[in-house]
């Protein structure tokens, strides 16, 4: 139990200290949320091509089936 506790202490530091970084100057929090809002936009990209893949994957498993039965 000791270990865990340590190990949530630790995560909660870089949780913050990551926050920090984020946050920065006030001067840069503009830059930062037109970067955050890109990667999210890139992220979306990702997970809408991920959709098809997974699809396509789920399809070659129907045939695989149905080839058995």
């Amino acid at each position: 139990k000791s270990c865990h506790s340590e190990e949530m202490k630790e995560f909660r530091v870089n949780k913050t200290d990551m926050t920090k970084t984020l946050q920065g100057p006030k001067s840069q929090r503009r830059n930062n949320s037109v970067c955050i809002s890109d990667m999210t936009k890139t992220l979306q990209g990702i997970k809408s091509a991920h959709r098809e893949e997974i699809t396509e994957v789920e399809f070659s498993k129907e045939d695989s089936c149905h080839h058995v039965f």
